[in-house]
């Protein structure tokens, strides 16, 4: 009999194999001392369909279930209607496989969950296991042990970065509302080996309203970017540089209104990271200055760096390379609360396909790069309005959903790069209608170049309401699924 059985939520899990998809669904949390089944790792019953399919770049499997082993009652007490609000994912035990974290909201404050990913499924070694991935059977991604974390509140917010700057991870959580930030890390004066022993606290002058991580193409770090309200009204607080959390000087920049969405990732021609924020009436750019601040570094100075995009009234905001151009520049994608996908380049796009001799003409120059150790001078000079471009609206996707969705949060963006085709993927998470939406560019199945500015679709039906969707790597193919 398996005893201490907990429903913690539901999780989906589409693994990318070879040209396919699948799909793990529904996360059971249970105590070891519960008797585990001879095929525990085989997949279970399907439980989430997909309704289109057999795109050219994209072919999903349906879903099974899945389950976890939890090592200890503590952290389970009160769990058994917790739900789960936030997904991350990292290397936490350095082994080379991505493992998940996952948090849950509870009675008790909130829980973060550890999914080590399993060496099997991404460098699998045992006979069986590689004849069954011949036949496209492919193993589970995580191991069946769990790893749960107790956390003082609920983890809306969700990341892993070495944001002290020690050279170990750590996992960040926060709650919408609060005005604390908390950071477990690895207790380095403990004999206890318990992993992230050591919980810290960033204070913040106002409540959180959003939060974002993500880092430049010039930094290991991960940079924090939050949106805060408080008694000097509404503000975006940002960590980005080599400094601890705990000893930098954040940049603030002032807002008319609280944000409500923040990507992180370069969005002009210097190389510091850049944001994307929306406030529910505008949308704006703000660029980055990181180390290079100047020393005057004032309110002036910062506010003098905010871009105002004149989109309205917009719901949230995410950053990727949507549109594939000979630079690889990210784009914005913005949805408007009248379901409308606004995709916002910055100046003019070269959409002009490579040509095969182009193509080896790059290569040769990044490889004469690499000898020489010479790869040009970065651009760390401050962003100026005088001499910038302008941002353009070059794609239009419509949305099948209602406003009150819209504006009840219910309907979210985020990207990711899941098919084996130019350019990236938007993905819309439908907690209302109980799916994932993937759109997907409109590409040539032999080429791969963008054909038309029109984008095809891929729906998911789940028998929850999905929260988040996240992009990882999850079994041996390179090619990167997605968690749900």
């Amino acid at each position: 009999m398996l005893s201490s059985r907990y429903r913690i939520t539901t999780l989906l899990i589409f693994v990318f194999a070879i040209s396919s998809i699948f799909l793990t669904k529904g996360v059971w949390i249970q105590d070891t001392s519960a008797e585990k089944s001879s095929n525990f790792q085989t997949l279970g019953e399907s439980t989430a369909r997909i309704t289109q399919s057999g795109r050219p770049w994209m072919n999903l499997k349906d879903g099974y279930d899945s389950k976890a082993f939890y090592n200890g009652k503590s952290a389970l007490a009160g769990m058994e209607n917790a739900k789960s609000l936030s997904l991350f994912s990292a290397d936490i035990n350095d082994d080379g496989f991505p493992d998940l974290v996952t948090g849950y909201a509870a009675a008790n404050g909130g829980l973060a969950v550890i999914r080590y990913g399993d060496p099997e499924a991404f460098g699998p070694t045992r006979p069986e296991t590689i004849e069954g991935i011949k036949n496209g059977n492919f193993p589970a991604s995580f191991l069946p042990d769990a790893t749960a974390l107790n956390l003082p509140e609920t983890p809306d917010f969700l990341a892993v970065g070495d944001f002290d700057r020690d050279g170990n991870l750590d996992i960040l959580t926060a709650a919408r509302g609060s005005s604390e930030i908390y950071l477990l890390s690895e207790d380095k004066n403990s004999t206890n080996k318990a992993p992230f022993g050591l919980q810290r606290t960033i204070s913040l002058p106002g409540q959180i309203t959003t939060l974002a991580t993500g880092r430049d193409s010039t930094s290991p770090y991960e940079n924090l970017a939050v949106g805060i309200m408080g008694s000097s009204g509404a503000q975006i607080v940002f960590y980005s540089t080599t400094k601890s959390v705990f000893e930098e000087t954040p940049a603030v920049y002032n807002l008319a209104s609280p944000a409500d969405s923040i990507a992180i990732n370069q969005l002009d021609t210097k190389v510091p990271s850049d944001l994307a924020v929306t406030t529910g009436n505008d949308v704006l750019v703000i660029h980055g200055s990181g180390e290079k601040t100047p020393k005057n570094g004032s309110t002036d100075f910062y506010q003098s760096q905010i871009e105002h995009l004149q989109i309205t009234p917009v719901s949230n905001v995410v950053i990727g390379d949507f549109i594939p151009d000979r630079q690889n520049q990210m784009e914005l994608a913005v949805l408007s609360n009248d379901g409308m996908i606004h995709v916002q380049a910055y100046g003019n796009l070269d959409l002009r396909p490579f040509t095969a001799a182009e193509i080896l003409k790059k290569r040769q120059k990044m490889e004469a790069m690499r000898r020489s150790g010479n790869f040009g001078t970065a651009d760390y000079s401050a962003w100026s309005a005088e001499n910038s471009g302008s941002w353009n609206e070059i794609q239009t996707t419509s949305l099948d959903v209602s406003a009150q969705d819209l504006s009840s949060s219910k309907i979210r963006l985020t990207s990711g790069n899941l098919a084996a085709s130019a350019g990236d993927e938007i993905l819309v998470i439908n907690s209302a209608d109980q799916k994932v939406e993937i759109l997907l560019n409109d590409t040539d199945l032999h080429t791969g170049n963008l054909v038309s500015m029109q984008r095809g679709s891929m729906t998911i039906d789940v028998e929850d309401a999905p929260v988040a969707a996240l992009p990882m790597r999850l079994g041996v193919m390179g090619q990167p699924g997605l968690v749900c």
